[in-house]
């Protein structure tokens, strides 16, 4: 919602159904109709509104730190996949696997805590 619009004014002119789709590709299924009504109601409350430089002021705020925030997810993403590669190139990947229980992500941890001084 945030990336459609920035500030209550520029919220409170999104349309019912603009909402509605942001929220299908944010992956709701059940009830999103209602849910892009209430939400629609709720951006157009008068409370949310500041004076418009000071709006303006905070949008870009908000802007900025979206910006932050995805690409900070991205990072994560790339570490996850990193972290689920790398243990498979342990020398000792097929034993440390073979005990019950421990998968990918557990080895990481593993030979993260162990270290990989095999003496």
């Amino acid at each position: 919602m945030l990336a459609l619009a920035f500030t209550p004014t520029a919220a409170a002119g999104l349309s019912r159904s603009r909402i509605a789709a942001a929220l299908r590709r944010a992956g709701c299924k059940r009830g999103v109709d209602e849910l892009a009504r209430r939400i629609q109601l709720a951006l157009r409350r008068p409370q949310l509104h500041q004076p418009p430089l000071v709006e303006d002021a905070m949008g870009e705020q908000a802007r900025a730190l979206l910006a932050v925030l995805d690409a900070e997810c991205l990072n994560v993403d790339r570490l996850g996949q990193v972290v689920a590669e790398a243990p498979a190139r342990h020398p000792d990947y097929e034993i440390i696997t073979s005990f019950p229980g421990l998968g990918d992500e557990f080895v990481a941890q593993l030979l993260a805590e162990i270290g990989d001084d095999r003496s």
